[in-house]
């Protein structure tokens, strides 16, 4: 699998900034099919056959973690990417 980490810097805290990543990234979940774990803790995993990600909170960053299998990194990635440019900033705004 291919493994790449994005980190995003904020100053929300720790459970602000996980209330705000929580349900958009449970809604990214849901559309790409994958079960969502960690909820309540500085943690948020994400998996599917040939997905996992992990979003891990800390107070001062927010650091995603996706690896791929080397069929959906070919046809993932990019949209992936421009999903998490996307959202991850603007819910990370002070």
């Amino acid at each position: 699998m291919a493994s790449k980490d994005y980190i995003h810097s904020h100053d929300l805290g720790v459970e602000t900034a996980r209330e705000r990543l929580e349900s958009s990234m449970k809604r990214l979940a849901e559309k790409y099919g994958l079960e969502v774990g960690g909820q309540g803790t500085n943690r948020i995993s994400m998996k599917r056959s040939g997905i996992d990600a992990l979003i891990a909170i800390e107070e001062t960053e927010v650091k995603t973690t996706i690896e791929l299998s080397w069929v959906l990194e070919k046809t993932l990635r990019c949209t992936i990417e421009d999903a998490l440019a996307a959202k991850i900033p603007k819910l990370l705004k002070g």
